[in-house]
């Protein structure tokens, strides 16, 4: 029975293998094997999934102190383990256990599962020879990101992160997301944070976005959530940009980030795939959520998007389903557009309309990766191992 290895390290990796590992573990020709390394553990382990820990950290980046610790123990794993195929999630920025693992495992099938069209993660300089991407416009994004790489292949399968949301129920989640916050007499403006302090633009939009709120929203709560990698001084530092703008704005206490999401009127976010995330949701909802905004006013920001999914801009912006601002004088009209409900409407008919459901995404992705072992085999007879030896 052929073995695959499953790894993930950062929030939105871990989202994007639940669904595919839920599967593999119920798949009675699989045999799967589960890592993870920083937040994707505890989102892992927190989904019921028999995960094993990595217990070194992450690199800032490929060439950080510690790298040849990291491929040692990557290397190590795979030869214990010794998977048939390899399946990662996409994190960044840095590296760790998914471009350590792809980095070694040269010898057998490598998989990466993208939550981010058009994303392309590096590494340490082999990013996995098959993507496994939401739709063709993410294929095609991909392939050009990869030219420099030499290739990369696409299998389109819809996106896996939210092949669950079909058993969601958005008006349940935005009465129960709601309740737990106060003032719902008043606009609730989500901000969702990114560990992307060290680029100077992200603050700078941060502080374009609480002066336009001040401007055009000034009776706002704005609703904050942490990425999990953002430090308390961080945190710290974006509640006291919206306080010194004159808003009130309180920590998100909702459990979930689908819950959150529904709760606010307004998503706003630099390029965080919660933005994304909200779009799904949109597709599931029976009637109209909040707007999407995508704070996208500094240079800096748009040319490091660009440089790593191929768009200036988060997908949903660029196809007409959510908003993106491209500068600090065009924000406040943006944000005071975007949570008006005619666009509210508008965004969510747009959606309903062109968004496919992606139930069978992560049977889709089990099955290509068993033809590929399969044709493996019959090439190569032997090549399979089936577990550690």
């Amino acid at each position: 029975m052929p073995r695959i290895l499953f790894s993930a390290r950062d929030p939105g990796a871990a989202q994007a293998v639940v669904p595919v590992i839920r599967c593999a573990l119920s798949h009675p020709q699989v045999d799967p094997v589960v890592w993870a390394q920083g937040p994707a553990a505890e989102i892992l382990a927190a989904a019921g999934l028999p995960v094993r820990i990595l217990d070194l950290p992450a690199l800032p980046a490929p060439d950080a102190p510690g790298r040849d610790a990291l491929l040692e123990a990557a290397g190590s794993l795979l030869e214990g383990e010794n998977p048939d195929a390899v399946v990662t999630g996409l994190s960044g920025p840095g590296a760790g256990i998914d471009e350590a693992l792809l980095h070694c495992a040269v010898d057998r099938p490598c998989y990466s599962i993208q939550d981010f069209e058009g994303w392309v993660v590096p590494g340490f300089g082999r990013p996995a020879p098959t993507y496994f991407v939401a739709d063709p416009g993410a294929a095609d994004r991909t392939r050009r990101q990869a030219e420099r790489f030499g290739g990369i292949r696409t299998v389109v399968v819809g996106s896996l992160k939210h092949s669950h949301y079909g058993m969601l129920d958005p008006t349940a989640l935005r009465r129960t997301g709601r309740a737990a916050l106060p003032h719902r007499d008043r606009p609730l403006v989500g901000f969702y944070g990114q560990p992307a302090w060290q680029w100077p633009g992200y603050e700078r939009s941060i502080i374009h976005l609480a002066q336009s709120l001040a401007v055009r929203l000034p009776s706002a709560i704005v609703v904050y959530r942490p990425h999990p990698k953002e430090s308390a001084a961080e945190r710290s530092r974006s509640l006291d940009i919206f306080a010194s703008a004159g808003l009130a704005a309180v920590a998100d206490p909702n459990p979930a980030i689908e819950q959150s999401l529904c709760a606010v009127d307004l998503v706003t976010t630099c390029f965080s795939t919660c933005g994304i995330d909200h779009v799904h949701l949109q597709r599931r909802s029976p009637t109209p959520l909040g707007g999407v905004v995508f704070v996208m006013t500094e240079a800096d920001l748009r040319d490091r998007l660009e440089r790593e999914t191929g768009l200036p801009v988060p997908w949903p912006a660029h196809d007409g389903l959510a908003e993106a601002a491209l500068s600090a004088a065009d924000l406040p009209d943006r944000l005071a557009a975007a949570i008006a409900e005619p666009a509210r409407r508008r965004a969510w008919e747009r959606i309903r309309s062109r968004l496919e459901p992606a139930q069978t995404a992560p049977d889709t992705v089990i099955r290509h990766i068993l033809d590929d072992l399969g044709a493996l085999s019959a090439s190569h007879p032997g090549r399979i191992a089936g577990g550690p030896g």
